[in-house]
């Protein structure tokens, strides 16, 4: 079973153990807090780790084709989404195929992400046309995020953001600081409209009030629920924060599932830190510091752009992602709808999370396949030159020998 194991599954060994400790660690949780979805979830999990493992064998080379058409598809989506999709929490950013029930916007950022990288490595490589590849590229990254944004300010927000980050990694900074200032100055702008015109604000979508909530919500910063409930995830989340204190009251003895219709899902990380105490909620965010910090190493590894752009887009948008999670729940920003990566409840957000792992376990796997191949051809052509340099050298001594 052993060599099994390291024939097929390969890559970087850190990030098969963070996964398998968000494993246990979500399996755990979920059982404590919602027994009916527990098994549910553990399937998810396990499912998840089938799809890495298929995603970490096929080369990243091949992501590049792949991904056009994945990002094409998301597009199709979201627009149908718009028209004949499934309304959840007040959203129509779900639809239903074949029995299957997931959100387009999942896709859009996986496409995306890889189709950036794409274009970032084209401009490193062409400097004559660097400029268009990095117009083409927002102008790409615009539709996506509009489409999304339709619906879901947070994740247009979270993914046009990471882009911008792979964008000065690539290192476009000037032009990547100038083009979000604008569209930052933009939708500012748009924001003072709406709240100084009213009537501007019903040419907007309906998610633009739920924002505004939102925000008025947590600039409010009390403990009242209101007569409709409507604060009563932030409160909860706070109330379940004070009774975790520094080690918990143990998994099982939570009090926040019985209020918080949120507990398994969006506000999952205080279910864990009234459960497991300071110390859970402080091992959670080490395990997403460590995954963007092998990364990181992995992304030092590679001897080309693409992948290591690659590597370094989906690790933010998994630790970014789970910071804002966390931040809402500890009151520090606004209501997002952000899920916790690997924890919370929901089969899009786990399969889609552990083809991002999956695709860095490939760019792990084929590109030290690569190095080490380089390394060999080096070493034999340095070993070729020194048997020649030696030869040539004996030949000499022979020369003067016979002279």
């Amino acid at each position: 079973m052993a060599n099994i194991l390291k024939k097929f599954i390969k890559g970087d060994l850190t990030i098969w153990i963070i996964f398998g400790l968000f494993f246990v660690f979500s399996s755990v949780e979920m059982f404590s807090i919602t027994h009916d979805d527990a098994i549910r979830h553990i399937m998810f999990l396990i499912a998840g780790f089938l799809i890495m493992i298929g995603a970490h064998i096929i080369p990243y080379k091949w992501l590049r084709a792949v991904s056009f058409v994945i990002l094409f598809m998301s597009w199709i989506l979201l627009i149908y989404s718009k028209f004949d999709g499934m309304t959840i929490n007040s959203t129509d950013r779900w639809i239903k195929i074949f029995g299957i029930q997931f959100q387009p916007s999942e896709f859009a950022k996986l496409g995306l992400i890889i189709v950036a990288a794409d274009f970032i490595d084209r401009a490193k490589k062409s400097k004559l046309y660097s400029d268009n590849y990095y117009w083409i590229l927002i102008g790409i990254s615009a539709i996506t995020c509009g489409l999304i944004l339709i619906d879901n300010f947070s994740t247009a927000f979270l993914l046009a953001a990471i882009i911008f980050f792979m964008l000065i990694l690539g290192g476009f900074y000037k032009k990547t600081l100038l083009t979000a200032l604008f569209l930052i100055t933009l939708l500012g702008s748009i924001v003072l409209l709406s709240i100084a015109f009213p009537k501007v604000a019903d040419i907007l979508p309906d998610r633009f009030t739920t924002w505004s909530s939102r925000v008025d919500n947590f600039a409010d910063n009390s403990f009242d629920v209101g007569e409709n409930l409507e604060n009563l995830q932030e409160v909860s989340g706070k109330i379940a924060i004070a009774r975790g204190g520094t080690f918990g009251v143990f998994p099982g003895n939570g009090e926040a599932r019985k209020v918080m219709y949120g507990y398994y899902n969006d506000f999952i990380y205080a279910s864990i830190i009234e459960e497991t105490g300071l110390f859970g909620g402080i091992l959670i965010i080490i395990l997403f510091l460590a995954l963007l910090f092998r990364a990181g190493i992995i992304a030092n590894k590679c001897k080309s752009t693409f992948p290591a752009i690659v590597v370094l887009g989906l690790a933010s948008m998994i630790t970014t992602q789970a910071l804002i999670n966390m931040l809402v729940v500890v009151g520090a920003i606004p209501v997002t709808g952000q899920p916790l990566p690997f924890v919370s409840r929901g089969g899009t957000s786990i399969f889609i999370t552990c083809i991002y792992l999956g695709m860095m376990q490939s760019v792990a796997r084929y590109s030290s396949q690569a190095n080490e191949n380089e390394d060999f051809v080096e070493y034999k052509l340095n070993e070729e030159n020194v048997e020649s340099l030696d030869t040539n050298n004996h030949e000499e001594n022979e020369f003067q020998i016979f002279d």
